[in-house]
């Protein structure tokens, strides 16, 4: 079965190798095979030349023609189809626009969808001699056997488009009037310089495609820091929104208190009485500790404060002067407690609590109870409570020696 060539833009030979299988795959209105296939609005399949630019009727239920869709169900099958190579087929002598199976050509049947790589290596290809074009067309697999006996050859220089064509006998008088043989030196030259510029071409091409990727490569991770970012943003303003949710509650909650306050300012009637700046005025400064104060006790006229410079200080609240500075713990003392005017019991960070005689200011005694700082002490009859890390203790002998004295 052979499907002519109808179509100005479509010169493939095609002879299919099992006719009666592929009658399918002829198209209804060029009689071939599909080339393109379209689905036209009556729903029938056509080739994509055969339905471009025309109006004629289908022939099936002479609807009018127009393109729809690609079928591609069909390009897939005539991609499939088995067919002789180009090479292996003839015109028929009665039909010059058709043709058939040569059984001196190229005996090859290859799928339509292989053909092109199949007929640039088929050995019954049609080639001419590279020597001459006055010798006759070979076909590729007696090229060989025809370089063999050819007498023709072509200029040396024929790459610099010199047309002679002769026997080897015409070509040395040429070469005498060639006017590229006295440029031989300067092309050679050339052609090498050519070479050189083609390789380092060819190296800033490899350069450009390397860059590139990079290229790519960074600005992919250009898109990844920038979708981050923007991430970051967006929750940084979703926080913001927060916050300045939350001040604009805490204002709302501090003008309702000072609302209720001059609510009761008014119901008291005594306009301000419950003024905080009256309340309390500063009669005096201590200065003296090197360090955070953590601590204060007070025992009579005395003041004690404990601080990270590692010592407890005994102030005098009427002159607001340093009286004495007990030193003795071995980190900053961070609790105090005193036992009426005589005794002091002070907690530190090395673990251990001390108990003063105040009127001596020396250390009576020293309880290692805890295995961490010693955050906090109070006194209760005749027992000490200290709080350490997760664990409180209750020590009673030292506040049964300060009893026994007479406390």
């Amino acid at each position: 079965m052979v499907s002519p060539a109808t179509e100005e833009n479509f010169k493939e030979i095609i002879v299919l190798a099992e006719a009666a299988k592929n009658e399918t795959l002829i198209c209804p209105l060029c009689k071939g095979v599909f080339r393109d296939p379209y689905i036209a609005t009556c729903g029938h399949s056509f080739c994509r030349p055969c339905l471009q630019g025309k109006s004629d009727l289908c022939p099936l239920d002479h609807n009018t023609l127009s393109m729809v869709v690609k079928n591609l169900a069909i390009a897939d099958q005539v991609g499939e189809l088995l067919i002789h190579c180009r090479y292996g087929t003839k015109p028929i002598e009665d039909d010059a626009d058709e043709y058939e199976v040569d059984p001196d050509g190229c005996p090859m049947i290859i799928k339509l969808g292989c053909r092109e790589d199949h007929e640039k290596e088929c050995e019954y290809a049609p080639v001419r001699c590279p020597n001459s074009s006055k010798c006759p067309v070979v076909l590729k697999k007696n090229l060989g056997d025809h370089l063999l006996v050819c007498t023709h050859v072509r200029c040396p220089h024929h790459r610099y488009h010199c047309s002679f064509e002769g026997t080897r006998e015409e070509l040395r008088s040429h070469l005498e009037q060639c006017k590229f043989e006295g440029l031989k030196g300067f092309l050679s030259r050339t052609d090498e310089h050519i070479t050189e510029l083609q390789e380092e071409v060819k190296r800033k091409d490899e350069d450009i495609v390397f860059l590139r990727s990079m290229l790519a490569s960074l600005s992919e991770k250009v898109d990844q820091l920038e979708k981050t970012a923007i991430g970051r943003i967006e929750e940084m303003e979703q926080r913001q929104t927060k916050v300045q949710r939350e001040v604009v509650e805490a204002r709302h909650g501090v003008n309702f208190i000072l609302n209720e306050v001059q609510n009761v300012q008014m119901q008291l009637g005594v306009a301000g009485t419950m003024d905080t700046h009256h309340l309390f005025k500063c009669k005096g400064t201590f200065v003296g500790h090197a360090g955070p104060v953590w601590a204060l006790c007070v025992a009579g006229d005395m003041l004690f404060s404990a601080s990270s410079d590692n010592t407890i200080k005994v102030w005098d609240t009427t002159s607001f002067k340093c009286m004495n500075t007990l030193t003795g713990h071995d980190g900053i003392v961070l609790a105090l407690c005193a036992l009426g005017e005589k005794y002091l019991f002070s907690g530190s960070v090395d673990h251990n609590i001390k108990m003063w005689d105040i009127q001596n200011t020396e250390v009576v005694s020293t309880i290692g109870a805890h295995e961490n700082p010693v955050c906090t002490i109070t006194l209760s009859e005749n027992r000490l409570f200290s709080g350490s890390l997760k664990s409180i203790k209750v020590t009673s002998s030292p506040l049964s020696l300060s009893l026994r004295s007479g406390t």
